[in-house]
């Protein structure tokens, strides 16, 4: 951390973009507190402790979105392991001892950076990424049915980018609208259609076993990263979030909405497919 005397003072590691290294962080910091807050024997404090140390990687990162969607995140982590009630206090006491250890990490390493990078989001161009969706609904009215191909967008999008045409943007930092610019408005809206049908599933897991809860609320966490970052094209966030997804759908048991092992077996074969669409870019 710091140790090549970065400005800023970013935590280092293999990623390039740190929007990217809160991603993965947040992935393995919220799967591992959702297993710590469910087990019983010793290995809970395992888990506990990679949850905090990643949780706090994510701070570390500065990334913006990282940070704002991991802490709405852990608050679905807590609702979520509040959807059974047997043992819910002991539960919450678990994920709330490890969130006050996580802020006061935070607070002890890293402060006065998060507080600089979250407070300027209020200045005049905290938002700036808002303005590389402003060409897009022209993009889609003329790519509407097979949209403009998977990492086409970079010589496409110079033709309709009025507000800063000397950039040439291979992503619009939304993997969500990514998705329709990219395969256009019926084959993205299945595509789209298919991860909310996986997330109602994966809900209905959480229902039935506790110890999915950290899965869904790491796939949450990722679902809003991705509204203002491209995530899901790296092979490295994706592969992860389709392992432990495909797990989390095989944990359900027989009877609840069709969840049947050949349903279960087959979406989770669907959510490898569709993120490994992504990780093409």
């Amino acid at each position: 951390y710091g140790i090549f005397g970065h400005e800023r003072e970013e935590f280092v590691s293999t990623f390039i973009n740190s929007n990217h290294l809160a991603g993965f962080l947040g992935l393995s910091s919220l799967v591992a507190l959702g297993y710590g807050a469910v087990r019983t024997s010793t290995e809970r404090w395992f888990y506990l402790a990679v949850g905090m140390l990643s949780g706090l990687g994510v701070f570390l990162s500065l990334s913006r979105g990282g940070m704002i969607f991991y802490g709405v995140s852990i608050g679905v982590l807590l609702a979520l392991l509040g959807l059974r009630r047997q043992g819910v206090v002991k539960r919450f006491s678990v994920v709330m001892f490890a969130g006050l250890g996580l802020a006061s990490a935070v607070a002890y390493f890293a402060y006065d950076n998060v507080s600089q990078e979250l407070g300027s989001l209020q200045a005049p161009h905290g938002f700036d990424k808002a303005l590389l969706w402003e060409p897009l609904p022209r993009i889609l009215s003329e790519f509407s049915r097979f949209g403009v191909g998977r990492g086409a967008q970079e010589g496409i999008y110079t033709r309709y980018n009025d507000v800063m045409p000397h950039l040439a943007i291979h992503h619009v930092e939304n993997e969500w609208l990514q998705v329709l610019i990219d395969f256009g408005l019926l084959p993205g809206g299945i595509l789209l259609g298919l991860a909310f049908c996986v997330f109602a599933m994966s809900l209905v897991v959480v229902r039935q076993q506790p110890i999915a809860a950290g899965p869904l609320a790491a796939g949450f966490f990722l679902a809003l990263h991705n509204l203002t970052d491209f995530n899901f094209t790296l092979t490295s966030i994706a592969l992860p979030l389709v392992v432990v997804t495909a797990g989390l759908l095989l944990r359900a048991k027989e009877g609840r909405l069709l969840l049947t092992p050949f349903v279960l077996q087959r979406s989770a074969t669907v959510v490898v497919g569709w993120a490994l669409l992504g990780c093409t870019a």
